[in-house]
C-alpha cells in the first residue's frame, strides 16, 4: 500500500443527535479522500474529501461496538470538492479558518494534512431533509488568540491513491458510506479492472450501486466513526 498524498491545487442515516445549533469550538482530526465520481445532477467529475471535526466541549454520545456501549467524541463531517480554484468551496472555507488567505503560492500545491488537529470555532446550523435533521457547519473562524483546543481523536487520513489493489480496501478502516463512495470512484474502478476482483470486492461492488444515499457537496453528516 502507498503513502498517503493529499495536495490540493488550484489546477447515511444516523440516529445519532444531532449537534446543537451554536458556535463550536473544535479541531479538525481526520481527512479522507474519497476518490472522483461523476454527478448526474451537474454532469461533471469531481474528486471528493471528507474533513471529520470533533466537537469536545460537547458531552460524547454512547454507541455500541464489538458488543459493548463505548463513549466517543461528538464529531461532524463535511465534503469538499479537492480543489484549491479560486472559486472553490474548500478555499473559501480554509482561509476562514486561518483568518488569512493562502497565497497564490500555497494554492498551487497545499498540503491538506497540515489542518489536521488545527482549531477553530464552528457554526452549526441544524435544518430538515428528507424527515431528518441534519447538522452541517455553515461557517469558520479562526480560534481566538491564545486560545488551544484538545482533542481525542488521533490524526487520520486515508486516500484511494494508497491503493495498490482493490483487495487492499478491506484492509482499511472506513464508515460504511465511505468505502461505499471508494467502491464507485474511478480510481478503485481502475483498480478492479487491472486484476479480477475478490469476493470480498465483488460484494462492495454490488452494495455501491445499490445504494443512493451519497453526499452533495459541501453536505454534512454527523455519523460516528
Amino acid at each position: 500500500m502507498k503513502s498517503v498524498s493529499l495536495i490540493a491545487s488550484s489546477e447515511a442515516t444516523s440516529s445519532i443527535p444531532p449537534i446543537p445549533d451554536g458556535v463550536h469550538i473544535g479541531a479538525l482530526v481526520s481527512i479522507h479522500d474519497l476518490g472522483t465520481t461523476y454527478n448526474e445532477v451537474y454532469d461533471k467529475r469531481a474528486r471528493k474529501v471528507i474533513f471529520t471535526f470533533e466537537f469536545p466541549e460537547l458531552d460524547p454520545i454512547e454507541v455500541e461496538r464489538d458488543g459493548k456501549k463505548v463513549k466517543i467524541p461528538r464529531t461532524i463531517t463535511k465534503q469538499f470538492t479537492k480543489s484549491l480554484h479560486e472559486k472553490a468551496g474548500l478555499l473559501a472555507f480554509i482561509n476562514s479558518w486561518r483568518g488569512k488567505k493562502l497565497t497564490a503560492d500555497q494554492v498551487k500545491a497545499f498540503d491538506l494534512t497540515t489542518l489536521l488537529h488545527v482549531g477553530g470555532q464552528f457554526q452549526v446550523l441544524n435544518e430538515e431533509k428528507d424527515g431528518k435533521t441534519r447538522s452541517k457547519i455553515n461557517a469558520v473562524m479562526p480560534l481566538p488568540r491564545g486560545a488551544q483546543v484538545a482533542v481525542q481523536t488521533p490524526k487520520t487520513v486515508f486516500s484511494v491513491d494508497q491503493l495498490d489493489a482493490a483487495s487492499e480496501l478491506d484492509q482499511v478502516d472506513l464508515a460504511k458510506w465511505m468505502r461505499e463512495r471508494v467502491v464507485e470512484s474511478e480510481e478503485y474502478q481502475r483498480l478492479v479492472a487491472r486484476a479480477p476482483a475478490p469476493v470480498g470486492a465483488a460484494q462492495l461492488v454490488k452494495a455501491a450501486s445499490a445504494a443512493e444515499n451519497g453526499l452533495t457537496d459541501d453536505e454534512d453528516t454527523t455519523a460516528p466513526f
